[in-house]
């Protein structure tokens, strides 16, 4: 690897997000940095098999560049950026772009390829942005021609650095009249603000086109588990997880959280279940906030169990507003509110949970015929809200954990 290349490598670590680097790469950059590269990836490939974002994006740039193995591996480069892109790298993302729009190691899909572009522009690549606005000023892989949009696009990439996109702007504005330019600009203004809720947001929930055959290997496992074969499922669910296939996680800490077919390892139950839900996996949220009411694998923090039965809740999930609703009649992770825990008793009950039932009746015999008209008000209040709220996670859930 000549000077150059090896300094653009490590450039790249200044493009991820802050909040991902702290990942133990340490040992691995000294190694690149001496020039010992296949000492770098072997450093490397603990963490980033970890999740280590940082360490995975220099797996795939070791790999791609053919400083690894026999040469160039496009296939191999494109496993370990589609992990990184999973924690909002923008660098990861437009990499992985241009793997998938070209079809370098895996099968051509430009429409994915410029999804991919997309994403990374929203998070401010600028490179990303600008192969946006080709897609737009083209009409290509499924976008609508719209070159209005493209040179918003590419205005854009130009205030994010990139002096090709200047250039662009430049010579296809010059003769456009005052309004055509305006509208430009609005059309501009309206994707950086886009982009500002993006990048606020602090997590994006990242999708990726698996192949059929990992989606069949992950049916054959939810089969297996579903059976009780648990020793099958994991044959299946494991190399899945090992490629990022975020269904699976949720089985595989399923298993780990009650020992099914595996030792019982509650804190690494609770790793998986936290990656699968920055997947968009539902169904663990309310599995990791029994383990952080309970203390298992996780220190016990009954707030937290609480922010997280709140967003199950109100996706539906009525063993966690019978949760929910006791956190607030015992005032763990929540003020305590009988009319509140009566409320989300109530809800639970109505959509199937006996156990809650139960306790929403219980507590209805004790408040006097003012509070359980305002408790029965909050109940019908929440089956409103139940049709529109907004399932966002907690802020300490998306953040980047601590080392």
């Amino acid at each position: 690897m000549n000077t150059k290349t090896l300094l653009t490598i490590v450039a790249g670590i200044g493009l991820l997000p802050a909040v991902v680097r702290a990942d133990g790469t340490e040992a691995g950059l000294r190694e690149l940095r001496a020039g010992e590269f296949a000492k770098a990836y072997a450093a490397l490939k603990g963490p980033a098999e970890a999740g280590g974002a940082t360490a995975q994006y220099l797996c795939a740039r070791l790999l791609g560049a053919g400083y690894v193995g026999k040469g160039p591996d496009a296939a191999g480069a494109a496993a370990w950026l589609r992990k990184a892109a999973v924690h909002n790298s923008p660098t990861a993302q437009y990499e992985l772009g241009m793997i998938v729009f070209h079809g370098r190691g895996v099968p051509a899909d430009r429409a994915a390829g410029v999804k991919l572009f997309r994403r990374a522009a929203l998070l401010g690549d600028p490179r990303a942005a600008f192969n946006t606005g080709a897609a737009h000023y083209n009409g290509d892989a499924g976008v609508p021609q719209d070159r209005t949009l493209a040179l918003a696009w590419w205005q854009v990439s130009a205030q994010l650095g990139n002096p090709g996109a200047k250039k662009a702007v430049a010579q296809r504005s010059a003769k456009l009249d005052a309004e055509s330019r305006a509208l430009i600009e609005k059309r501009a203004a309206a994707i950086r603000q886009e982009m500002k809720k993006v990048q606020a947001a602090g997590v994006i929930l990242f999708h990726f086109n698996f192949s059929g055959a990992e989606q069949a290997a992950y049916k054959n496992g939810e089969a297996a588990y579903i059976a009780r074969d648990y020793a099958k499922a994991l044959r299946y669910l494991a190399p899945l997880v090992g490629n990022g296939y975020g269904p699976a996680y949720f089985y595989l800490a399923r298993m780990l959280q009650m020992g099914r077919g595996v030792k019982r390892d509650p804190a690494q139950a609770a790793r998986l279940y936290r990656r699968a839900i920055l997947k968009d996996n539902f169904a663990s949220i309310y599995n990791l906030g029994i383990l952080y009411r309970d203390g298992q694998g996780v220190p016990r923090d009954a707030g937290k169990a609480a922010d997280l039965f709140q967003v199950a809740s109100w996706g539906g999930d009525t063993g966690a507003m019978g949760d929910l609703g006791a956190a607030y009649h015992g005032g763990k992770g929540r003020p305590r509110d009988l009319a509140m825990a009566y409320a989300w008793f109530k809800t639970a009950g109505d959509r199937g949970n006996k156990r809650a039932a139960d306790a929403a009746a219980s507590l209805a015999k004790d408040f006097n015929a003012e509070a359980r008209a305002d408790a029965k008000a909050r109940a019908r209040q929440i089956a409103i809200q139940m049709k529109t709220a907004k399932k966002s996670l907690p802020k300490w859930l998306t953040a980047s954990p601590k080392k």
